[in-house]
């Protein structure tokens, strides 16, 4: 059986905030997913760490605009989540930083992002 690779924990430290609970862990597979806000999730996290991250950041639609469906009109606003608390360069600058060389970036209706050498 080959020997299992040398991985980052998760442990606490005094400069990051403790990790939630996750939604489901495998410890046999060392598998955990946390279902939160991913850039609260990642700023807990360690650098290197992070094979996979699969998020649904918002869309940005929230702008008080209004548009027409099936001959009606609608608002466009989706809700507190649909408006950013940055920019996409910061979510991927921290994303760059906890995600392992290989890790990918996993984001619904665009195309996968992996890390790669320098």
């Amino acid at each position: 059986m080959p020997p299992t690779p040398t991985r980052i924990t998760f442990a606490e430290s005094k400069d990051r905030r403790p990790l939630p609970k996750p939604a489901f862990h495998d410890p046999k597979h060392h598998i955990r997913i946390y279902q939160a806000d991913c850039l609260e999730i990642m700023a807990a996290l360690p650098a290197d760490c992070v094979d996979l991250i699969f998020a649904d950041p918002p869309y940005f639609l929230s702008n008080g605009g209004i548009t027409c469906q099936n001959g009606r009109m609608l608002s466009v606003n989706k809700g507190a989540w649909d408006r950013s608390r940055g920019t996409l360069r910061v979510t991927l600058s921290v994303w760059f930083r906890v995600s392992a060389l290989g890790g990918e970036l996993q984001i619904p209706g665009i195309p996968s992002a992996c890390r790669q050498k320098k």
